[in-house]
């Protein structure tokens, strides 16, 4: 009796739908708004995403969704239950042909469990992933957009070996982060910094003609630079390079940037593995002044965050020609000794006069005189850092900071008043709404009123005050994000 009760409404809710206006659609149509939709969905490995919502509404549309390839185009790989399965279900029902988006994530609690010094074991791993995916048709040429992020060193190698290895003639975005808690990389930081010793290896064997995009988080310097034949990275639009090197090397990366002349994204980041590595040229290198002018005149957003050496963030500012840089970002997080280097590169950036410049009294005008954004989070002095940079770029519409100790003395004390065209205020590792709400307070009162305020705690704020809030939603538009929620980066928004 309850199976027959099952099966009558069944039937009800397939007799409802075929009444609803969506289901007169033709299949075609249908199936271009599930791949629509699908877009709008969050990655996900269980039943819950779009994959599994869309076929369960009713037998039509599980007919039209089977037989739609691109709505199982997007491949995830994680360490959970049913992951595997459930990818092998979107390769077999993507069709011979479809170009594949995949999130490949080597990271999880199994492989934190995988005993340190245990090489063989993350290498077999990580190349199983690949073999499943590869053996099921979803060979590299059809790649178009991939993520791949590990924890572990010798995964890591076997990712960049597998990219070596392979074809990615469709390839248009391409992310491999190798990030790693403190605990394991105790561990592995002496074998990278030996890794530095080896002669230089191409990240591609054939440079993915069509690549467009590519963040590279982690990755050791000799896998990008020491190709003067076989350059690793040309024609792009959007790079953000996280270098682990032996020391800065800056002729290389002149060279990489000036084969991507089309860049409107750039993010560089470079830790030098060796302590008191030189800052400045090495030898048989010539100083920065002296090397080709790199044009860079669709640049929209740079970033150089965490600057663990100020000689080479500025070395980098002066080589590149960017005058159109509408967003920046900027922070220093190297040792105390180089604080008065670093107030340098300020000095640049606020002024485009150069240590070398000094004597000679150049008119003093911003470097980026264009910049209507900043993102600032700084070690050291960042209250004095800040307002330095905020006097050059009075005219600044969007800023991102910390709430301390940044927030009152740069925004509300300060006289006269900093950036008083500021309409969006993004506050950073926030734990409290009572500073940030006698700021927007007396700025509205001074006719300086913000539009859009955007608060981002790691964690619920405690002893939040109801008031609080409630006076600043009724200023301004308010958005708090707490647990560890994200929203879009701004510095990639121009």
């Amino acid at each position: 009796m309850p199976a027959t009760r099952r099966s009558a409404r069944r039937q009800e809710r397939e007799l409802h739908n075929q009444h609803q206006p969506i289901f007169n659609l033709p299949p075609e149509v249908l199936s271009q708004i599930f791949i629509f939709a699908s877009r709008f969905w969050d990655w996900e490995f269980d039943t819950e995403s779009c994959q599994g919502v869309i076929p369960a509404v009713c037998r039509r549309w599980r007919k039209v969704a089977l037989d739609t390839a691109g709505l199982w185009t997007r491949i995830g790989i994680a360490d959970r239950v049913g992951v595997f399965s459930r990818a092998e279900l979107h390769l077999s029902r993507c069709g011979p042909t479809s170009q594949l988006e995949l999130m490949i994530d080597l990271f999880g609690p199994s492989w934190d469990d995988i005993e340190e010094g245990a090489v063989d074991e993350c290498v077999r791993r990580a190349n199983s992933v690949f073999s499943f995916i590869t053996d099921r048709g979803g060979v590299p040429s059809r790649w178009k957009r991939c993520s791949i992020q590990t924890t572990r060193i010798h995964a890591y190698l076997a990712i960049l070996q597998f990219l070596e290895s392979s074809d990615f003639s469709s390839l248009e975005y391409l992310e491999v982060v190798y990030s790693q808690s403190p605990r394991i990389w105790e561990v592995e930081q002496f074998e990278v910094t030996d890794m530095l010793e080896l002669p230089p290896r191409p990240l591609f064997r054939n440079t993915p003609p069509r690549l467009k995009t590519a963040r590279l988080l982690g990755v050791p310097n000799l896998y990008i630079f020491g190709h003067p034949q076989h350059p690793q990275l040309t024609g792009l639009k959007h790079l953000q390079l996280g270098l682990i090197a032996k020391d800065h090397e800056l002729w290389h990366l002149n060279g990489l940037l000036a084969a991507s002349p089309q860049l409107t994204v750039l993010s560089l980041c470079s830790v030098s593995m060796l302590e008191g590595a030189p800052t400045g040229p090495p030898d048989g290198e010539l100083p920065a002044r002296q090397f080709p002018k790199v044009n860079l005149h669709n640049l929209q957003s740079l970033s150089l965050p965490d600057i663990d050496s100020a000689p080479w963030a500025l070395n980098v500012l002066m080589m590149l020609d960017a005058p159109n840089v509408k967003a920046l970002r900027i922070g220093y997080a190297g040792e105390f000794d180089g604080r008065d280097d670093y107030r340098r590169v300020l000095v640049y950036l606020a002024s485009g006069v150069s240590p070398l410049q000094e004597n000679s009294q150049p008119q003093p005008q911003p470097y980026f005189p264009n910049l209507i954004h900043l993102s600032y989070e700084s070690d050291g002095d960042p209250v004095a850092d800040l307002q330095l940079l905020l006097e050059a770029y009075p005219t600044l519409q969007s800023l991102e900071i910390p709430l301390r100790p940044c927030v009152e003395p740069v925004l509300k004390q300060a006289k006269p008043w900093m950036v008083p065209n500021l309409k969006r205020l993004r506050i950073l590792w926030a734990n409290s709404l009572v500073e940030l709400k006698r700021t927007v307070m007396a700025r509205h009162k001074a006719g300086l009123r913000l539009e859009n305020v955007e608060v981002v705690c790691s964690k619920p704020i405690p002893n939040k005050r109801p008031n609080d809030k409630k006076k600043l939603e009724e200023l301004v538009n308010l958005v708090v994000v707490e647990n560890g929620e994200e929203l879009e980066d701004l510095i990639w928004c121009y």
